[in-house]
């Protein structure tokens, strides 16, 4: 509603800005009901306030009685207050590029000790909302509240990018699922098989038609081949091989 212009050392943009706070606190409805009851209290007549508001006199009437008669209940719509509330749901709104969340009720996040990621991202994410402390949210990672403080501000600069290890072994880790990793060995162990010469390369080509998207690097492959002990296994594969088409 608009701020209705009232003493001339009335500021209506102040006014406004009360109202609007208002009404997201109290809801619109309860907010118009107490400014009619608070401006009737003040002197004005019914029929001002039913023009005011936009109300027929009846209803302006019926507030003001209903106040009298059940105090601050009287200011909600008692068609609704014998009605079972409706449960409120979480709501994820955008603003100017940042998604909020709203959760009306507890909600139970459930993360595996093993996925440091989840929990970094958890963990500074309630921090830097102010929902938890420091101390909190290093309890959640096991740190110290001096290591949390540089995770944060990292995250603060930089966003969720920076909470990833930036060990080798890691950030493969990151980028490649259990998917993958199957792909690797079928290959390897395929390519074993077939008595030719092969390399890291050879394998490389196949994930990535297998995994476009994924955007593996030939680097990445070998690191699992030696991560699991087949470079090793695949420099004497290509031994025998040699020494049999020499022989």
């Amino acid at each position: 509603m608009d701020c209705p212009q009232l003493p001339d050392t009335q500021s209506a943009t102040n006014g406004q800005k009360r109202l609007q706070g208002a009404a997201a606190v109290l809801g619109r409805d309860v907010m118009i009901r107490l400014l009619i009851y608070a401006l009737y209290l003040l002197g004005f007549n019914r029929e001002t306030l039913a023009e005011m508001f936009g109300y027929q006199l009846a209803g302006v009437k019926s507030i003001i009685d209903r106040v009298n008669k059940f105090g601050l209940e009287g200011l909600t719509d008692q068609r609704r207050s014998n009605r079972e509330p409706e449960p409120l749901k979480p709501e994820i709104k955008a603003n100017e590029g940042e998604f909020m969340i709203y959760t009306p009720e507890p909600v139970k996040v459930k993360i595996g000790q093993d996925d440091l990621l989840a929990r970094k991202v958890i963990a500074t994410a309630l921090v830097d909302a102010g929902i938890f402390t420091n101390l909190q949210g290093a309890a959640i990672l096991n740190y110290t509240p001096q290591a949390f403080s540089r995770l944060l501000k990292r995250y603060r600069e930089k966003g969720s990018a920076e909470l990833l290890d930036r060990r080798k072994g890691q950030q493969h880790d990151y980028k490649v699922d259990s998917a993958v990793k199957s792909e690797i060995l079928y290959h390897f162990l395929k390519l074993s098989c077939s008595n030719i010469s092969f390399s890291s390369k050879d394998i490389y080509q196949a994930v990535k038609e297998a995994f476009p998207e994924k955007q593996i690097s030939e680097r990445t492959i070998r690191y699992y081949l030696t991560l699991w002990g087949f470079s090793e296994v695949h420099r004497r594969l290509k031994e025998e091989l040699f020494q049999g088409k020499k022989n």
